[in-house]
């Protein structure tokens, strides 16, 4: 450790180290821009899906056309997991006739498929960036404080003198050049992590809303507890349209149930003109 903290003791150094964060935050930054464009381009896309149908009963009659496209868009990466999100919530729609027209009613609210966090675009380890940018450059300033501290100490039995003080002072200020540096890359990264975030939560707001509030059109919001209700008058109706048949063994069965009521009832007819006279 020492050995390293030597190599801070050189004027360059604290100068590289500035530079070398600096190139670190513009990687880091363009890879995590990278990243929240491909999030919020694959949210746009399925929006795109929905927002191009006027209203509930297009929706509700193109949703296999939708279900391909959506399908279409891969199944790894962004696409993929935004994909895999409508599969989930396309089971959760329940047919309802309305006017002569089948439309789909959602029974769980999109937004509980279509968030951050179930998408799996939360930060994650980016949201440790910054401060791993504030904990490297004070981690070597330090590190050149206690090489310098070291090389000014004097031999056995003497002082430390002014001038090694001045030195000292001169290569410390050098030092905290690196964590000023490191405190710089946190600052500006951090407002490129809350932009990136907004960016990836409003897109998958704006599907949410497209999808359950969309200006009065779209699929429409039925609640959990009406889910049965509405399974059991689709059912029903489906019931009343189909021709109701008896199996041909049953009816023959009730045929010659009817025609043994009709021979007993025939016996028995003299038996009881015998009793009644």
């Amino acid at each position: 450790m020492l050995a390293a903290a030597s190599l801070l003791r050189q004027e360059f150094v604290p100068g590289l180290v500035s530079l070398a964060l600096l190139i670190v935050l513009v990687f880091c930054t363009f890879r995590f821009a990278l990243r929240m464009r491909n999030r919020v381009a694959a949210l746009n896309r399925i929006a795109k899906e929905i927002t191009r149908h006027r209203d509930a009963a297009e929706l509700s009659a193109r949703i296999t056309d939708i279900d391909r496209n959506i399908k279409g868009l891969g199944a790894s990466g962004a696409k993929g997991r935004v994909a895999a999100a409508w599969r989930e919530f396309r089971e959760t729609l329940v047919p309802h006739e309305e006017a002569g027209q089948v439309i789909l009613r959602n029974s769980v609210r999109p937004s509980a498929f279509f968030n951050v966090e179930d998408l799996g675009f939360s930060p994650g380890f980016w949201r440790y960036v910054p401060s791993l940018f504030v904990s490297v450059g004070l981690f070597l300033t330090f590190l050149g404080l206690v090489s310098a501290l070291e090389s000014i100490v004097p031999p056995k039995g003497e002082v430390i003198g002014n001038d090694q003080l001045s030195t000292l002072l001169s290569v410390a200020s050098a030092k905290f050049i690196m964590s000023l540096t490191g405190l710089l890359c946190s600052i500006l990264f951090t407002v490129v992590l809350r932009m990136g975030t907004a960016q990836v939560e409003a897109a998958s707001h704006h599907v949410a809303n497209q999808i359950e509030e969309r200006q009065g059109t779209g699929l429409i919001f039925a609640s959990i507890r009406t889910q049965p209700t509405l399974m059991r008058l689709h059912n029903l109706k489906r019931q009343h349209d189909v021709p109701q048949r008896r199996p041909p063994r049953q009816h023959n069965r009730i045929l010659e149930g009817h025609s043994d009521d009709r021979d007993g009832a025939i016996d028995r007819a003299p038996g009881d003109g015998h009793a009644a006279r």
